[in-house]
């Protein structure tokens, strides 16, 4: 995929009015800028779905240093940004219509669902889950959580295997981005304690909780989506699966969707990794820093992405050729709710599903991208549980496991 072109997929899907009134059609997913008059039959009814594909995390580099005499300039000036006066304005609306729900400004063991970023950057992601090897604990995120400017794709331009992902780089928890939305929420509210308000933020965008120890971002040797990263978190910082955010919230959609018997004493361990399955018909949660706690069911186990030039609007037909096509599968999840099951920010959730007993939960994969249809609402794609663990896996060249502690 070049920078301008927006990414197709592909996917078998049901299409009808319920379960017996339906049949299996191929979805074609595509943006609109791209033409579809020249799709061929394939001998299955086809449906176009037109819309935009994007990654969940997105970056705004901005970057100053913190100084305890000038608080209030210097968060001034990173809730402005720079750029022209539009630039501006369109930042102000989209800066005040973000929440941040899973931020905090003190330092404390970073949770899953915890918001995450780059210290280099304006961005934010979400802490999906730990895992455990030879090496220790590592936290897994998305690739383009960790280092942001991998989001326009441009590498993907370079012959196979895919790119390996820079290490090293520095982290924070919060992501820099919530702690911008944070001191524009107390600029605004502009009371006489404000720069004292706002040093905590200003301290939490610069503290560093980890660095990334390795990545991936392409696809894998089966052809599955790879975009992990995985980071290294410091003293003070490095917390267990099984705290939640916000349990009370959690608790509330479990019993919505009778999954969490009132009489079932949940402890909320992560015991084990398996992926999502069609027949299983199961109920799959989620915790991001953007959007919190969302449900949703598997609707797709063979979705393809095509993260090089897109096969679908190609009017030279040389241009088609193994060399510049990329494919990744991911599964496509949907939304139980009337908002999306993901959106902006929560790249990186790992998703979960409760166990037969009410008590614990299953690690079941991670939210990677979306798909937003111009009508109707929006699909979420997941790289399942045991693609990710072998992606780590061959990578790293050690085993890695679920971190139950």
């Amino acid at each position: 995929m070049f920078a301008d072109q927006q990414p197709v997929g592909l996917a078998t899907v049901r299409m009808g009015f319920s379960e017996t009134l339906s049949v299996v059609a191929l979805a074609i997913f595509s943006s609109e800028l791209e033409s579809t008059e020249g799709i061929k039959p394939v001998g299955m009814p086809m449906v176009i779905i037109k819309g935009q594909f994007r990654h969940l995390s997105g970056s705004h580099p901005s970057h100053q240093a913190v100084s305890a005499a000038n608080s209030k300039t210097i968060a001034e000036a990173l809730v402005e940004g720079s750029g022209t006066l539009v630039e501006k304005v369109r930042r102000e609306k989209r800066l005040s219509g973000l929440s941040t729900p899973r931020a905090d400004k003190e330092k404390m063991p970073v949770k899953v669902g915890s918001s995450i970023g780059t210290r280099e950057g304006e961005d934010r992601g979400t802490v999906g889950l730990y895992l455990k090897s030879s090496y220790g604990k590592r936290v897994l995120t998305c690739a383009h959580v960790a280092s942001p400017p991998l989001c326009d794709l441009d590498h993907l331009l370079d012959p196979l295997p895919p790119h390996v992902f820079p290490k090293g780089g520095s982290i924070t928890s919060p992501g820099r981005l919530d702690c911008i939305v944070q001191m524009r929420t107390l600029l605004k509210d502009n009371y006489a304690d404000v720069p004292n308000e706002l040093l905590p933020w200003l301290v939490a965008a610069e503290r560093i909780c980890g660095t990334v120890h390795c990545g991936r971002l392409g696809s894998d040797d089966l052809g599955y989506r790879e975009d992990w990263a995985l980071i290294e978190l410091h003293d003070g910082f490095v917390g267990v699966n099984g705290i939640w955010w916000k349990m009370n919230e959690w608790e509330t959609d479990r019993q919505v969707y009778g999954v969490q018997p009132s009489s079932a004493a949940f402890r909320g361990r992560v015991v084990a990794a398996a992926d999502p399955y069609l027949g299983a018909n199961d109920i799959w949660f989620k915790d991001g820093a953007s959007t919190g706690w969302t449900a949703a069911r598997l609707v797709s186990t063979e979705v393809e992405l095509f993260i090089r030039e897109p096969v679908v609007g190609i009017t030279n037909p040389a241009a088609i050729r193994p060399v510049n096509i990329i494919k990744a599968k991911v599964f496509m999840m949907a939304s139980l709710d009337d908002w999306p099951f993901a959106s902006s920010g929560d790249s990186g959730s790992g998703v979960f599903k409760v166990t037969d007993d009410g008590q614990d939960v299953v690690f079941g994969g991670m939210v990677v991208s979306e798909f937003k249809p111009i009508i109707g609402e929006s699909l979420t794609m997941v790289v399942p549980a045991t693609r990710l663990l072998a992606q780590v896996a061959k990578e790293t060249g050690v085993s890695w496991e679920v971190a139950i502690d």
